[in-house]
């Protein structure tokens, strides 16, 4: 493991991350508040990026939002879910109603973190999920 990569896989141990927002502002400042701990990161504001990516690389992470000009968000969290089915899902919105959330907790979508939200609170989150941390099965932020 001295070149960083998981001697049984070939695959790089560090935690992945894949940040999905169509605001640029909310998605560099979270790439910012990671990116001293965690050191893969990728990002975009396309869920059809993100798709391609999902095909391409296998992520621990994806923090989402749910709202896009491209693409309906539950569709995209649907398709995120199936392309990579064992990383953990949040879903980071500014508007969120029972509806909305009673759906997605069917989806197994646990983690909703709601705007405006404190960075170093979302990183905290995220670094108990690393460390494995046990935290609340429907913890909102």
């Amino acid at each position: 493991m001295a070149d960083g990569n998981d001697d049984r896989t070939g695959r790089d141990p560090r935690p992945r991350v894949l940040i999905v927002d169509a605001e640029e502002s909310r998605r560099r400042g979270i790439c910012f508040a990671l990116s001293e701990t965690v050191p893969v990161i990728r990002d975009t504001a396309s869920p059809v990026e993100a798709l391609k990516w999902l095909k391409e690389e296998d992520f621990d992470l994806i923090l989402t939002d749910i709202h896009f000009p491209v693409m309906d968000g539950m569709q995209a969290v649907t398709l995120f879910r199936l392309t990579c089915p064992r990383a953990h899902l949040v879903i980071l919105t500014s508007f969120m109603n029972s509806t909305l959330r009673q759906r997605l907790q069917e989806m197994g979508i646990r983690s909703i973190t709601e705007s405006p939200f404190a960075i170093q609170e979302l990183r905290d989150e995220i670094m108990a999920l690393f460390t494995g941390q046990n935290h609340t099965s429907e913890e909102i932020i």
